[in-house]
């Protein structure tokens, strides 16, 4: 797991050309080994630790996800779908976060502020849209 963060962290700075300077972490104990504790120290990322099962503690955290599911939910809710479609009911809102103007961010997005670019729109629709499926093709009973 301690791979995938360094590998994480090596790859934002890369993409950002900018340092992490800090990461709020929940103190589990993913982030309390020593060699990942050594890297943070030699990238100078500073560690802000909140106490264990207080999700409180980051209320942006908490309410961003609660909000995340709450759309994914509505979106499966009205679109009739399976339960099965969870996955991409979950990623739509938060890919559609990433395109949407804030005013944090003197009204630029989080994609444009990531890639320093203006991100397309032409990869939207309606998360329902119709299109057309190929029936199944019934096994020719000579062939079997």
């Amino acid at each position: 797991m301690q791979r995938l963060y360094k590998n994480y962290i090596n790859r934002v700075e890369c993409q950002t050309d900018s340092k992490v300077a800090s990461l709020i972490w929940d103190n589990a104990s993913e982030f309390k080994n020593t060699d990942l504790q050594n890297f943070f120290k030699y990238k100078g990322i500073n560690n802000l630790t909140l106490a264990s099962y207080t999700p409180e503690q980051n209320p942006f955290s908490k309410r961003g996800n609660q909000t995340t599911m709450n759309k994914s939910r509505f979106l499966l809710l009205d679109s009739g779908l399976d339960p099965t479609y969870w996955e991409e009911a979950a990623n739509t809102p938060v890919y559609l976060e990433n395109l949407t103007p804030h005013i944090s961010l003197k009204f630029e997005t989080l994609f444009s502020k990531w890639f320093n670019k203006t991100p397309s729109l032409k990869f939207l629709h309606p998360f329902i849209s119709a299109c057309d499926s190929k029936p199944e093709h019934k096994h020719d009973s000579q062939i079997q």
